[in-house]
């Protein structure tokens, strides 16, 4: 199944981007499982440096395709095993770096190229992580949408927002809202209960957040 050649949109070129970098990183992921599109069409199309890790580190929140060799090159990045990626961890010493190195500019193209990953909407998880370290979502609005929708990647992102000013009484404010939402989950079956229970932080372990303001650099 040929891999279709990207179109470019008025909103890249208003970024000035080259196009064949562009390309070359979508049609590698229109064929995410394909053992036929390795990183080195990619690699000597746009010449990114941090391209791989920013791509893999979506890779391993989102694809369905883990075999020996992603698995070896997503551990070159996180000690976090993938099983636990996929379950929601967030290794954010590796998206930090990830970001900084490939830039805000080109991240972008890598952000909005994701969806090919996956052949479902597992991307958004990954997004919602990404926007979450980025300061893009509000604490405020993420609260009313999970109260709304109890959206479970959303909650897995909302303890990643940064902390503003007052960080030890907003810390403290999450921490009671997350404990709020698992007491009402106990309203739904035991299914429904044991999926929500997942995203939030156990009480037999150590909930360890490192306060960061609205104000720090990525």
């Amino acid at each position: 199944m040929p891999a279709t050649r990207l179109r470019t949109t008025t909103a890249i070129h208003s970024k000035a981007l080259p196009i064949k970098p562009i390309s070359a990183i979508y049609d590698w992921w229109k064929l995410p499982c394909s053992p036929r599109n390795g990183w080195n069409s990619p690699k000597k199309a746009t010449g990114w440096k941090g391209l791989e890790s920013a791509a893999y580190y979506f890779h391993a929140h989102t694809s369905e395709c883990f075999d020996d060799k992603k698995k070896a090159i997503i551990a070159r990045y996180t000690p976090i095993a993938i099983e636990d990626l996929q379950e929601g961890a967030f290794d954010i010493d590796w998206f930090k770096e990830a970001y900084k190195t490939i830039g805000k500019e080109r991240f972008e193209v890598v952000y909005n190229a994701a969806k090919y990953i996956s052949l479902s909407n597992t991307h958004t998880r990954a997004r919602k992580f990404a926007d979450a370290v980025n300061g893009k979502t509000k604490a405020a609005d993420a609260k009313k949408e999970i109260i709304a929708k109890r959206n479970k990647d959303l909650l897995m992102s909302y303890g990643l927002i940064p902390l503003g000013r007052k960080a030890d009484k907003e810390l403290l404010e999450r921490y009671q809202f997350l404990q709020k939402f698992l007491k009402e989950s106990k309203e739904f079956g035991a299914q429904r209960q044991e999926s929500e229970k997942k995203p939030l932080p156990s009480p037999c372990k150590t909930w360890h957040v490192t306060p960061v303001t609205e104000t720090s650099p990525v």
